[in-house]
C-alpha cells in the first residue's frame, strides 16, 4: 500500500474517537512509525509502506481506539511551543494550561526584569515538568522548583529538564505540595542520582531520568557562587507559586471520555467538589510565600467563586479571575499580603 492509501484508511478509522482531527492523528502516527516529519510523509504520498510499518500502524490505531491519548502514543506533547516527552503516568499538557504560564510571565517579566534579585518560582504538582520549565526557559532569571508525589511524573520532569537544557537551573523534588520545599535540604544543590527508565514504553526513546528520593531537590550539586545560595540552612521562600492541581469532582471522573480516563487519576480527582487537593495547599502556602509574593491556579469555571473565597480567607489581595479566548474563567490570581483585610475579588478577561 502506498502512504497516500494508508492515510485514507486510517484516518477512516479513527474518526470515532478524534472526529475532525482524525486526518492530522494518522498522519502524526505513520510519521511517528516511519521517523519522518508530516511535511515529509506528505511530500511523498506514492511511497511504499512496509508490513512491518503497517503492522505498527495497526496497533497505534487501535489503542487510539481504545481511548489512549495519541499524546501517549507518540511520546510527546508540544506545549508553549516546546516539546515535553509524556507517558502514562503523567496528565497530558493542554493549551488551556498556557493561559497560566503566560500571565506567570506576564508578572515575572513586569516585576523582576532587570532587578537584583532574582525571583523564586515554584511549580506545585509539577507532573511533566510542562509548566516549572516553561517558566525558566522564558525567562531564565528565574530561580525554579517543581514538586510532585508521584515518581513517574519527575522521572518525565528529570528528562524534559534534560531535553531542553535545563537540568542546572530547575529543580524537582518529590512530596506533597509543599511540604518537601520546608526541608533545609531542599536549599542546597541535591544529589544527581542515576535512575532506571520509567516502564517501557511509557518513555520513548528515553536515554536517561533522575530518581526523585524522599523529598530531595533534583539537580546539580552544590557550589560556592551558586544562584540557589549554596548550602545554607534557611527555608525557600517563593515569590510566585503556580499550581495545576486536580480539581475534577470525584463523581464526575466516570463521566470523562475515555481519552482523559487512561490520564492518572492521581492527577484528576479532586475530591467531593474538585477543591479537596486547593484547600490543603491553602493551609500550606501561607508561611511558604513572601509578602506580596503571587499564587496563580487553574481551575474550572464553576470553581471561581469558591476559590475566591479561599484565597481571600487566606490572606490574598486583588483576586482576578482571567477568561481565556472563549470568555470562560480558567485561571485565579491573587496577591498574598498575610494579616490584611479581606476585600471582594474582581473578575478581568485576557487580552490575548
Amino acid at each position: 500500500m502506498r502512504v497516500a492509501d494508508v492515510l485514507r484508511e486510517a484516518s477512516r478509522r479513527l474518526v470515532p474517537v478524534a472526529g475532525e482531527a482524525a486526518r492530522l492523528e494518522a498522519e502524526l502516527l505513520l510519521a511517528e512509525i516511519r521517523r519522518q516529519n508530516r511535511a515529509g510523509l506528505l511530500s511523498e504520498p506514492g511511497l511504499p509502506v512496509e508490513p512491518e510499518e503497517l503492522s505498527a500502524l495497526e496497533d497505534l490505531v487501535a489503542r487510539r481506539l481504545s481511548g489512549e491519548p495519541v499524546a501517549y502514543l507518540l511520546g510527546r506533547r508540544e506545549f508553549m511551543s516546546l516539546e515535553f516527552a509524556v507517558g502514562p503516568g503523567v496528565l497530558v499538557p493542554r493549551p488551556e494550561t498556557e493561559l497560566l504560564v503566560e500571565r506567570a510571565l506576564e508578572l515575572l517579566r513586569q516585576r523582576w526584569q532587570g532587578r537584583r534579585r532574582r525571583p523564586v518560582v515554584v511549580d506545585v504538582g509539577t507532573g511533566c515538568g510542562n509548566i516549572a520549565l516553561s517558566l525558566a526557559h522564558y525567562f531564565p532569571r528565574a530561580r525554579v522548583a517543581g514538586t510532585d508525589i508521584s515518581p513517574a511524573a519527575l522521572r518525565l520532569a528529570g528528562l524534559n529538564a534534560r531535553r531542553l537544557g535545563l537540568l542546572g537551573r530547575v529543580r524537582f523534588c518529590r512530596g506533597d505540595l509543599l511540604r518537601p520545599l520546608r526541608r533545609r535540604r531542599f536549599c542546597g544543590w541535591g544529589r544527581v542520582v542515576p535512575s532506571r527508565l520509567a516502564a517501557p514504553g511509557s518513555v520513548p526513546n528515553a536515554r536517561a531520568a533522575i530518581r526523585p528520593k524522599g523529598g530531595e531537590a533534583l539537580g546539580k550539586r552544590s557550589r560556592a557562587g551558586s544562584t540557589w545560595g549554596g548550602n545554607r540552612p534557611t527555608p525557600l521562600r517563593a515569590d510566585l507559586v503556580v499550581a495545576n492541581l486536580p480539581y475534577i469532582p470525584t463523581a464526575l471522573l466516570e463521566q470523562l471520555s475515555p481519552e482523559v480516563q487512561h490520564e492518572p487519576r492521581l492527577a484528576l480527582d479532586g475530591g467531593p467538589d474538585g477543591l479537596f487537593v486547593y484547600r490543603r495547599l491553602f493551609r500550606q502556602v501561607g508561611g511558604f510565600l513572601r509578602p506580596g509574593g503571587y499564587l496563580i491556579l487553574e481551575m474550572s469555571p464553576e470553581q471561581e467563586s469558591p476559590l475566591r473565597t479561599l484565597m481571600l480567607g487566606t490572606g490574598f489581595r486583588g483576586v482576578a479571575g482571567l477568561a481565556d479566548g472563549t470568555g470562560r474563567l480558567r485561571v485565579l490570581i491573587g496577591r498574598f499580603f498575610p494579616g490584611q483585610r479581606r476585600e471582594r475579588g474582581r473578575v478581568c478577561s485576557n487580552s490575548r
